[in-house]
């Protein structure tokens, strides 16, 4: 299911693992184009894993998707609906957003 993909992407995003949370990514994408899930998750996670791997015209270009999507996205709303038990893994994730160009 979709929904598999929302929850794979970021934990390989935690885990550091960014290659395969683009992979997981991009099948959100062509499940997003199915009308499965929301692409808006692809999108975010998409610019947090360019950031790790330093790919940062790849990862403005994702931050770019997400406002098209959602002009009024905040890191304040992503901070209050995803919630990590460290709080170090928040911080690092709000960090990389912002260096991709979100507010």
């Amino acid at each position: 299911p979709a929904i598999y993909l929302a929850v794979l992407a970021p934990s390989y995003v935690v885990a550091g693992r960014y290659q395969e949370a683009i992979q997981a990514c991009e099948l959100m994408l062509d499940r997003s184009r199915k009308g499965e899930i929301n692409p808006l998750f692809a999108h975010v996670w998409l610019a947090e894993a360019y950031v790790g791997l330093g790919q940062m015209d790849k990862a403005r270009a994702q931050a770019e998707e997400v406002l098209k999507i959602d002009p009024k996205f905040s890191l304040e709303n992503e901070k209050r609906l995803t919630a990590f038990k460290d709080p170090v893994h928040g911080e690092r994730r709000l960090a990389a957003l912002r260096k991709a160009g979100l507010k």
